[in-house]
Formats: C-alpha cells, sequence, structure tokens
C-alpha cells in the first residue's frame, strides 16, 4: 500500500478511537451501574411477578434512584435521610464503610473541596513515572515519626474508574503541586490521557458558541 493511503488510514483509525472511546467508557460506566442494580433488584422483580423479566430490575434501580431524589430535594426527605443515617451510623463496621464510601463519591460527584484540596502529581508507580493524584488531607499528626506534620494523603485513582484506586502517605517534598480543577483531572484519568484540560476547554467554548 502507498505511504500516503496508509497515513490517512492511521488518521482515520486514531480519529475513530478519539470520538468512540468517550462514549463507550460513558456507556460501560453506565452499564456497568444499570447492571449491578438489576441483579440486586431482579429478586424483588420474580417476586412480584412470578419470574425473571430481563429489564424489569433496571427500570425499578431507576425507580429507585428518581424516587430517593425526589425525596432528598425536599426538607421533610433530607430530614427523614438524615434520621435513616443516624440510626446506619450507629453500627460500628456499617458506619466504617458508609462513611468513607459516601465522602468518596461525594469528592467526585459534588467536586467536595473537603474531599479532594487540590490535584497534584506524585512518581508512582517508580521513579521516572508520574500519577495524578487528589490530595485528601495534610499532616499526619497521629504518626509521630520524623516529618510526621509534613505527610499528605493522596488518593490516585486508576482508568477509567476513577472511584477505585491506592491510597499513599507522601512525604510534602515528594509531591508536585500542578494547575488543575478536579475535573479537569478527572476527563484525563477516565479518557486514559486522550482528553487534555486544553482540549476539553476548546471543547467546551465550541458547544457554547
Amino acid at each position: 500500500m502507498r505511504p500516503a493511503f496508509v497515513g490517512s488510514l492511521r488518521r482515520y483509525v486514531i480519529a475513530g478511537v478519539v470520538i468512540l472511546l468517550p462514549l463507550v467508557l460513558t456507556a460501560y460506566i453506565f452499564w456497568f451501574f444499570i447492571h449491578t442494580m438489576d441483579n440486586l433488584l431482579g429478586g424483588l422483580a420474580v417476586f412480584l411477578v412470578g419470574r425473571r423479566v430481563p429489564g424489569l430490575g433496571a427500570l425499578l434501580s431507576l425507580l429507585l434512584v428518581l424516587g430517593v431524589g425526589v425525596i432528598g430535594a425536599n426538607v421533610l426527605g433530607r430530614r427523614m435521610i438524615e434520621f435513616g443515617e443516624s440510626l446506619l451510623l450507629r453500627l460500628p463496621l456499617v458506619r466504617t464503610v458508609y462513611t468513607s464510601i459516601k465522602q468518596l463519591l461525594m469528592g467526585f460527584v459534588l467536586d467536595n473541596k473537603d474531599a479532594f484540596q487540590q490535584v497534584v502529581l506524585v512518581e508512582y508507580p517508580r521513579p521516572g513515572m508520574y500519577s495524578l493524584a487528589f490530595v485528601t488531607r495534610q499532616g499526619a499528626p497521629w504518626y509521630q515519626g520524623e516529618g510526621s506534620e509534613e505527610l499528605y494523603s493522596i488518593f490516585i485513582p486508576t482508568t477509567p474508574n476513577p472511584t477505585s484506586g491506592y491510597m499513599l502517605l507522601v512525604p510534602r517534598e515528594q509531591v508536585e503541586f500542578v494547575d488543575l480543577s478536579v475535573e479537569d483531572a478527572l476527563k484525563m484519568i477516565i479518557s486514559g490521557g486522550l482528553i487534555s484540560p486544553n482540549k476539553a476547554a476548546e471543547e467546551d467554548g465550541a458547544s457554547g458558541a
């Protein structure tokens, strides 16, 4: 084949990957959530109709999410949810798991400044290789070793599912702060680096024009 044809074919393949990959990853994340909820509520569907109906569990999941959202959007509903959470938080092991997962998810969904303070770069998994991470806490007063106040707790998310990852304690001098918002960093992580902050800003500007 001619070099020009090979070069054009390569550009088309790369363009197709860049266009399709965000759609595929988004569809996968939502499919995983719906599939999981469908399996969890599938038993209820069997109880209601006497047999398993494909998709009914997913429909019940959607109705459940909408219902909880409607309840939580008003004052009385929020008080009911807070009361339920207060009961849940009285269970020692459940309290620890529930609180940790809720704070992590709120950090991603709501860009919670208390959850993720700043985006940083750290050398991980080995020197010379860098990973994007989020600072979750500065200082470690519970650790009495040398330089304990300069230890940073950081969370390194994985691609393409940023809700899983690794928690590391890193000395301050090994943390490099970068001028990135949590949202821009998440776009890079979820896309595997295909979406850079500059490209995201250009796309947002084009969509708003």
